[in-house]
């Protein structure tokens, strides 16, 4: 049974959010505990589930991802069929660093990357365009972004 977090928990999962490459003692210090419990609790959150892992958020324009697309698509009556293989595919490319099944007009939204706009066609006429089991596909481009959060705790 999975144990109820409590506030000390929250404070650690903040700080982690903010920075998990700090060591255990700062974490500790940044929420007014001692070395050990912190690194137990920690430990604990990780063996639970809560904590999935840990990851460094890269600037994407750094790498030359200049493009962002959100992409929705909408599978044709005959194509349903096939859904669990395409998106079987679609997620195994490069430039796709998200894929949600949605509700509503849609029912899959792909966020994708490009370095350019060439880069984008040819993702776009590669994977998507003649695609049999697709009906319908809209594409946004992000102009900016003003916000990526962080979970609430």
């Amino acid at each position: 049974m999975q144990k109820m977090i409590d506030d000390a928990d929250r404070r650690i999962l903040r700080e982690l959010q903010r920075d998990s490459s700090r060591t255990v003692t700062e974490i500790a210090e940044a929420v007014g505990l001692s070395h050990a419990p912190c690194w137990r609790r920690i430990q604990r959150l990780r063996s639970e589930g809560i904590i999935l892992g840990e990851a460094a958020i890269v600037d994407r324009s750094k790498l030359g991802f200049d493009l962002e697309f959100f992409i929705y698509l909408k599978f044709s009556m005959q194509g349903r069929a096939n859904v669990p293989e395409f998106r079987r595919k679609i997620i195994q490319h490069e430039r796709v660093i998200g894929a949600y099944i949605i509700l509503g007009n849609y029912d899959l939204m792909l966020h994708v990357i490009a370095k350019g706009m060439k880069d984008y066609q040819e993702f776009y006429l590669e994977h998507l365009t003649g695609q049999p089991d697709l009906g319908e596909i809209n594409s946004m481009t992000v102009m900016a972004t003003i916000k990526e959060g962080q979970i609430p705790i």
